[in-house]
């Protein structure tokens, strides 16, 4: 046998370095006379399933404005929950990149930072309380992107319900039933390139057609298609009442008019409209059904509410409709639609409401070139995250949409690559406004209501 020769990462510490190399004289004598030991048992590192707010290294808190007074209720659920607070800085250098844990006296970074309830960490679940004027949108779209956030803006009797809930249950009776779901798509008739077709065919189509694959959940399905025949916001209230439904899904244009009359507008700011017109009356609606315990996606134009940032200035003509529309917005002023706030503020109230701040846009959700449906997102979250077997740890409806959330890197990496090669000279525009609006549209969605509120098992 030919000589071995073996090098060694080894330095004498003095003199050059140099490398260390020495001929083995006896290989096999050597190797046979020491038996590998055996490798240790060790424990398999203990990974916290997201999914459980309640794990130590996953964690609840609380968002609220540096200064503003917990309510007694909202102390309550903290309490109950050993969950930690976090204050919002605003004016501060840091606004936008941390939150102050004032017990544990350090600033703690929104993106990056641990996840758990560490003095160091930050929990994967947060609940945001107040209003975007307090606590601006532009907070829970940077949290969206790396942890589950929902918002509470309900105060006194409304609040005390929804926290009763959240600690105790949602009452039995009469309650939303989890096999039961409700898909509503208003469908404009006479115009077929209207956003209604795309929002009916990418969402609600899609996901009602898993729902109604599936043995547990299809007898208990119903779809209100406007592309069959149009359906009436006093049909779809009247549904809600005998259905009973435990999700509740609907694609629309969000009402955002009169913009002459401002009071108007914001009384009836984002609600759902029929092909005729007509938007549907929260009041109406509560007072036939009790939406106990359901949860509720609305894909349409601030139907979660409005950020007033300005942020579609002069992307579009001045002085054309849509330009006007979106100026009418802006100029309402950051704050949240009245539908949600009155299904969290009923009693009993719903889990959670999903919804976009400010409008929606086509290009989030058909791939321009290719006519793919990019709502794979939404759908999963709505279905295959959401609904779980009995047995399975429930899935927060703030954890189903991790998917959808997570397209914002990609498409902001998109963005930057576009606009390196703009800058060279490439004719990248419409990959520019592709990126931006999608980006903005996805960041926009969202919960309003406690993060960590699941579907019941099956």
């Amino acid at each position: 046998m030919d000589s071995i020769r073996l090098s060694m990462n080894a330095w004498g510490g003095t003199g050059p370095v140099k490398p260390l190399h020495g001929e083995v004289t006896n290989a096999a004598g050597w190797a046979l006379q020491r038996e590998l030991e055996a490798a240790p048992r060790l424990l398999a590192p203990q990974v916290a399933d997201l999914r459980d707010w309640r794990h130590r290294d996953v964690g609840w808190g609380v968002v609220i404005a540096d200064g503003a007074v917990v309510p007694p209720a909202l102390q309550r659920l903290i309490d109950n929950r050993h969950g930690s607070v976090f204050r919002y800085m605003r004016n501060s250098p840091h606004e936008f990149t941390h939150l102050r844990n004032l017990e544990a006296q350090r600033d703690i970074a929104m993106v990056g930072a641990p996840k758990g309830m560490a003095p160091e960490a930050l929990p994967q679940y947060l609940l945001i309380y107040g209003s975007p004027k307090d606590v601006p949108w532009q907070i829970q779209y940077v949290l969206n992107a790396n942890r589950c956030v929902g918002r509470l803006d309900i105060a006194d009797d409304a609040l005390a319900r929804y926290v009763e809930a959240l600690i105790s249950g949602w009452p039995s009776d009469n309650a939303s039933r989890p096999d039961h779901s409700l898909v509503w798509a208003v469908v404009d008739p006479n115009d077929a390139e209207d956003i209604t077709h795309l929002m009916r065919h990418a969402i609600a189509d899609a996901l009602f057609r898993e729902i109604k694959s599936d043995n547990q959940l299809a007898a208990g399905s119903k779809f209100l298609d406007g592309a069959d025949s149009p359906v009436t916001t006093e049909q779809f209230a009247e549904t809600l009442a005998s259905h009973r439904p435990g999700l509740v899904v609907m694609t629309s244009h969000g009402k955002t008019g009169p913009i002459d009359n401002l009071t108007e507008m914001k009384r009836d700011l984002g609600l759902p409209v029929d092909h005729a017109g007509a938007a549907l009356d929260a009041e109406q609606v509560l007072g036939r059904w009790k939406p106990s315990g359901a949860i509720w996606y609305s894909h349409a134009c601030c139907s979660a509410g409005v950020d007033g940032s300005g942020f579609f200035a002069k992307l579009f003509a001045a002085g054309s409709p849509a330009e006007q529309t979106l100026g009418a917005i802006s100029g309402l002023g950051a704050s949240i639609a009245p539908l949600p706030t009155a299904l969290l503020s009923a009693e009993p109230p719903i889990r959670a409401f999903v919804g976009h701040v400010e409008p929606t846009f086509n290009w989030t959700l058909e791939e321009r070139f290719t006519g793919q449906f990019l709502t794979t997102g939404i759908i999963d979250g709505l279905y295959k995250r959401l609904y779980v077997e009995k047995g399975e740890l429930p899935a927060p409806v703030s954890y189903a949409f991790r998917d959808w959330y997570s397209q914002t890197s990609g498409l902001r990496a998109q963005y930057v690559q576009a606009q390196a090669r703009f800058n060279r000279g490439a004719d990248t525009d419409d990959v520019l406004l592709t990126t931006q609006l999608a980006a903005r549209d996805i960041e926009s969605t969202v919960l309003l209501g406690d993060p960590t509120v699941a579907i019941p098992p099956l």
